[in-house]
């Protein structure tokens, strides 16, 4: 089965994914989470993308971001690769890390950027991972709430923004919206509809891209 298209133009935002072959691990020990995230930050200035959050677990990992220039495949398989080589190198390993390619879909901003923000924070929690969002290490949840230096730079305050305009609301608000969602099923794995998650005029915008793109 031919693989669809990859959709590309500045300022889309994506929720990226991608799991380990076979369904194995990809992080191992905890130095293999930290080089996944420094390699996110490392990177991030040269290929131009703003990261909104993020969620590595065990045998998968989750990114929203936004594209700039560089379209969102160069910027997958520079990261991609560049952690197969580490893992390989370091376990004394070959071959793949990753099931096949990763997995997109874009997002549109006013109607599904807020949603799937909140389900990937919630990942842990609903795999049993964590009891709340903020007890889980290798998510960007934390972040909204107090400065890290040894992780990736997100973009909080445009996120916040969408809360309230008071910042002094913002992280409340935010808090109770992400946790609102635990009982929520939404799955933009299951929502999209060709890769992506927006209104009819998006939808029908894109659409149109795809039909003149190639893999």
């Amino acid at each position: 089965m031919p693989h669809q298209p990859r959709i590309h133009a500045p300022d889309l935002y994506y929720h990226v994914y991608a799991r380990g072959n076979n369904k194995e691990p990809i992080f191992f020990e905890d130095a293999d989470y930290h080089r996944f995230l420094n390699n996110l930050e490392n990177y991030r200035e040269d290929l131009h993308y703003k990261l909104f959050g993020y969620c590595l677990l065990p045998n998968h990992f989750h990114l929203l971001l936004q594209v700039k220039s560089t379209p969102l495949s160069n910027i997958m398989q520079i990261l991609m690769t560049a952690y197969t080589m580490y893992i390989n190198k370091k376990y004394q390993r070959v071959g793949h890390v990753f099931q096949g390619r990763y997995q997109s879909i874009v997002i549109e901003k006013e109607t599904y950027l807020l949603q799937v923000h909140r389900y990937i924070h919630l990942n842990p929690v609903k795999s049993g991972l964590a009891r709340l969002p903020e007890e889980y290490l290798w998510s960007s949840y934390s972040q909204y709430f107090k400065e890290t230096i040894d992780k990736p730079q997100i973009e909080t305050n445009e996120m916040l923004e969408l809360f309230s305009n008071n910042p002094d609301n913002q992280k409340m608000l935010f808090r109770e919206f992400t946790l609102s969602g635990v009982d929520n099923e939404f799955d933009p794995l299951k929502e999209h509809v060709r890769g992506i998650l927006g209104g009819p005029k998006l939808v029908r915008k894109l659409t149109k891209m795809l039909r003149g793109a190639h893999p």
